[in-house]
């Protein structure tokens, strides 16, 4: 149920024995690493496919489905470069492919907590100044009361926030 990329390039795996190590369930390190530049070209080549070849109203990058998106240890100031980077090529790719007078959004799903963002190299002003529309501040699985939204109201004044309401709640915690 992965792609043929992800099964052909296993040294673009975070870690490319987990396969082994972990061959059933869930594992949150199975992920392609985004700090190699062919796991970012791949992924900006689909999401310009889409764009070229589907009337889309935008496009949502999901990064709470695998908050494990570099390697551990990797540095947080080159993963808000790289993310920030990716951003700005996707508002490019989609405002090229957009037909004349029309705006097509980028979205991104994020974790409502802010403390959830460094994990994966977000920087919600950065990615306000790459081009994306829209925040959809999640819970992951659950529906979650305690939120930092207005401190990411504050990142970004001028930006559509979604809360993402799930089929599960969570507690205050």
């Amino acid at each position: 149920w992965v792609s043929r990329f992800y099964e052909e390039y296993p040294d673009l795996l975070l870690e490319p024995d987990h396969p082994q190590r972990r061959p059933k369930g869930y594992y949150h390190w199975r992920g392609q690493n985004w700090a190699k530049e062919e796991v970012r070209r791949r992924k900006l080549a689909f999401l310009t496919e889409l764009c070229e070849n589907y009337e889309l109203a935008g496009v949502e990058l999901d990064w709470l489905r695998d908050q494990h998106i570099f390697p551990q240890g990797f540095p947080l100031t080159k993963k808000q470069e790289i993310l920030a980077e990716f951003h700005a090529q996707v508002r490019a790719v989609l405002d090229r492919t957009t037909p004349a007078g029309q705006r097509r959004y980028l979205g991104v799903r994020v974790p409502l907590a802010l403390a959830g963002h460094d994990e994966f190299g977000f920087d919600v002003t950065a990615a306000i100044h790459a081009g994306v529309d829209i925040l959809n501040c999640s819970g992951w699985f659950q529906s979650q009361p305690s939120t930092d939204l207005s401190k990411i109201r504050r990142l970004a004044p001028g930006a559509t926030i979604f809360q993402e309401l799930t089929h599960s709640a969570g507690s205050l915690r």
